[in-house]
């Protein structure tokens, strides 16, 4: 249940000025370059693991993936 909570926080950010229709549509990509939304697994990632998910056409913008770790981290605590 904490993973699917956590992926919800993530995927509302990523909406964020896209439509749902956008967003959610790019869900299984995001769900794949983020371990599905594992925040124990997302809080360990290191700019490797970030420029990696960059790289990927169907992920979202630095700015974001950044944050999506930074809220892991935040999340744990």
């Amino acid at each position: 249940m904490t993973g699917q909570l956590f992926g919800k926080l993530v995927l509302d950010g990523f909406q964020a000025g896209l439509s749902w229709q956008s967003s959610c549509g790019k869900r299984d990509a995001f769900l794949k370059a983020f371990d599905g939304f594992n925040p124990d697994k997302m809080a360990r990632y290191d700019t490797r693991q970030v420029a990696k998910i960059l790289k990927d056409p169907e992920s979202c913008q630095q700015a974001e993936v950044k944050s999506a770790v930074g809220n892991a981290r935040a999340f744990l605590r």
